[in-house]
């Protein structure tokens, strides 16, 4: 009788012990957090250390209130699509009400560009192979624009420009290889880049003249800088301002290869270039995608990328990393 006794006072106890732990931790004594957030529509989660226990609460608007928070240690997170998470280990106090100031930084990341060309139809394929059958070399720029090249007496290759169905003829060359000769459209403002072997040019279709440019190195391609008349030469050992119309050149030593976004500049930095990410107290191995502002001088770091960047462009309102045959669209930066 007595044991019996016994084992129902210890039931009784128990069961006060937990009712009063569960007043306790989860009504008398719980907290109030307050987190002031950058961004709307995040979420803030509680993972309890103690009680192996989360808690997800989702905040549609900038201020978020959590209430009844138990006091135990939390391993806190706020997060939200396409931004960097934020994590910190937190002690809750009892009866106590805390504020956080929450900046989440937005998540840049590359997005494979979907070739979206019509499909040839078979008169269309018939007529494009007898066009490349009566050319040294062709090359399709825009849907009416073409440099096409044919073979000529003395060992020469012809170069003519074709818009709209009409032709001109612009510029005879000692003949060269058709897989060293290298044509592509410069930026937004219709000229052409054109390279046959080591000698590299600027085709102005207005004007339409051909302008011999005075690089000793292979060149890669050109897009339009900053300052009307002037180009972005990218060359195999970086970026040089040419004025076209002066004929000079100015070596770029900030990035090798890089685009204007407003007043900054989003450049590369290549994992092997040891020495500019020391220069600026980088770490990161990859290839980093680097966002610049030459007034204050801040710089964030976009993106840590192994994929191979060949090159870099602002096509109308779109900045597109180039990898071989794939385009990358930088979003979210």
């Amino acid at each position: 009788m007595h044991r019996k006794l016994y084992a129902l006072l210890i039931l009784i106890w128990t069961i006060w012990a937990l009712v009063l732990f569960y007043l306790y931790f989860f009504v008398y004594y719980t907290s109030t957090l307050t987190f002031n957030s950058n961004v709307e529509d995040y979420s803030v989660s509680l993972f309890s250390t103690s009680l192996a226990q989360k808690r997800v609460e989702a905040c549609p608007e900038k201020i978020c209130v959590i209430q009844n928070v138990s006091p135990f240690e939390y391993n806190l997170s706020i997060s939200k699509e396409w931004y960097e998470t934020q994590t910190m280990n937190l002690t809750i106090n009892a009866r106590t009400s805390q504020d956080f100031i929450v900046e989440l930084l937005k998540k840049a990341k590359l997005e494979e560009v979907l070739d979206m060309k019509a499909i040839e139809t078979a008169k269309e394929k018939i007529a494009r192979l007898r066009a490349d059958n009566l050319a040294y070399a062709r090359f399709t720029l825009w849907d009416d624009t073409e440099i096409r090249f044919t073979e000529t007496t003395n060992n020469k290759i012809a170069m003519q420009y074709i818009i709209s169905g009409n032709t001109r003829e612009i510029q005879s060359f000692t003949s060269v290889p058709e897989k060293n000769i290298q044509v592509s459209n410069i930026g937004e403002n219709w000229n052409i880049f054109l390279s046959l072997w080591k000698q590299s040019y600027i085709f102005d279709t207005n004007s339409v003249r051909l302008y011999s440019l005075p690089f000793e190195v292979a060149v890669s391609y050109i897009k339009p800088d900053s300052v009307v008349g002037n180009y972005l030469v990218v060359t195999e050992k970086g970026t040089f301002h040419y004025n076209i119309a002066d004929d000079t050149a100015v070596f770029e030593y900030l990035f090798r290869d890089f685009v204007y976004e407003g007043d900054t500049t989003i450049g590369i930095i290549y994992k092997d270039e040891i020495q500019k990410k020391s220069n600026f107290d980088i770490e990161q191995k990859w290839n980093l995608i680097v966002q610049y502002n030459p007034d204050s001088k801040e710089r964030k770091i976009l993106l840590s990328t192994d994929l191979s960047i060949d090159k870099i462009q602002k096509i109308w309102d779109k900045i597109i990393f180039s990898s071989g045959k794939k385009q990358y669209e930088l979003l979210n930066y």
